[in-house]
């Protein structure tokens, strides 16, 4: 026993997580004076993860402010995963969507899907990255919790139990349906 370590998995209650959402993102209100110039989809690379739907998004932004979003940078931070038996990979797919696009294709884009957690949260926690989390179905997602905890600028899909991981006050600016 003298040789246990106990690493706590389990993040603390949501009465915690989402004062101290509201104690960041008041702070970061106040003083940000950043530029966003990267969307980071924070994620493993699945359907249910909502990769899809940031690109659809993408494609909506791209179409009504072509010149703002040429200088965008779009990443996708997470572990890829196949798409099914006949796709091995998830990151390809999005890759295709992306080259297919006429609004996409030419955008600066990227995958990191070999960071461990602490590159992860190193490069989630800089001010001029957006982190998008459009998950189609969640309980309290990991990357929810990671996005608080660090401080990071954040949006969110209002599924599952995201929205109890939010201040009430916030939820108008952090969520989205």
């Amino acid at each position: 026993p003298e040789n246990v370590v106990v690493l706590k998995n389990a993040p603390p209650t949501l009465k915690h997580i989402s004062n101290k959402h509201r104690e960041l993102y008041g702070r970061r209100i106040e003083k940000s004076t950043s530029v966003i110039n990267e969307i980071v989809f924070f994620g493993r690379l699945e359907m249910r993860k909502g990769p899809l739907l940031l690109i659809e998004a993408l494609e909506q932004l791209s179409k009504k402010h072509r010149s703002m979003m040429k200088h965008i940078k779009v990443s996708f931070l997470g572990r890829d995963t196949p798409v099914d038996e006949w796709n091995p990979s998830y990151k390809e797919k999005i890759r295709q969507d992306f080259l297919s696009s006429k609004n996409l294709k030419n955008m600066n884009l990227s995958f990191l899907d070999n960071f461990d957690r602490d590159q992860a949260i190193s490069y989630i926690s800089d001010p001029h990255r957006l982190i998008v989390i459009p998950s189609l179905t969640e309980n309290l997602p990991g990357t929810v919790y990671e996005s608080i905890e660090f401080g990071a600028n954040f949006i969110a899909a209002d599924v599952g139990g995201i929205k109890e991981m939010i201040h009430p006050d916030d939820a108008d600016r952090c969520l989205f349906k």
